[in-house]
């Protein structure tokens, strides 16, 4: 049983950007459930430089990792992504909970405009050498 209430207390997270393994931000998942890989069709990334952000537009599967984390590690992601929860579209991303192949997860979706930025719409963050 207290397996169960730890469970019920996790929120599911997909991320696609710098805390993604071996990127600058993945100590912010220290402690954190690994839950797998999968591709979003749902969402495009749009390469911002030093990280990507995500719209709402459909695309060929983007890779993102699937996580279970606390209530602590959702907000320290919540302050990382600038989410203002009382206004979301005035942070710098809002987040909204999608379907992925292991039940819905939340994730961040960037809220300015994106014009002339580079779409990967296959694949995923940072892009492989010779890749999209």
């Amino acid at each position: 049983m207290g397996t169960n209430k730890v469970k019920a207390n996790l929120r599911r997270v997909a991320v696609y950007g710098t805390l993604k393994k071996g990127q600058s931000n993945h100590q912010i998942l220290a402690g954190a459930l690994y839950v797998g890989h999968c591709q979003l069709n749902q969402i495009t990334l749009y390469d911002i430089g030093p990280y990507p952000g995500a719209k709402l537009r459909s695309s060929d599967g983007v890779d993102v990792e699937v996580y279970d984390v606390n209530a602590e590690t959702f907000d320290r992601l919540d302050e990382l992504e600038d989410y203002n929860a009382q206004a979301p579209a005035l942070g710098l991303y809002d987040r909204r909970e999608l379907e992925t192949s292991f039940g819905a997860a939340w994730i961040y979706l960037y809220n300015p405009d994106v014009s002339g930025l580079d779409e990967i719409i296959s694949g995923g963050w940072p892009r492989q050498i010779g890749g999209l």
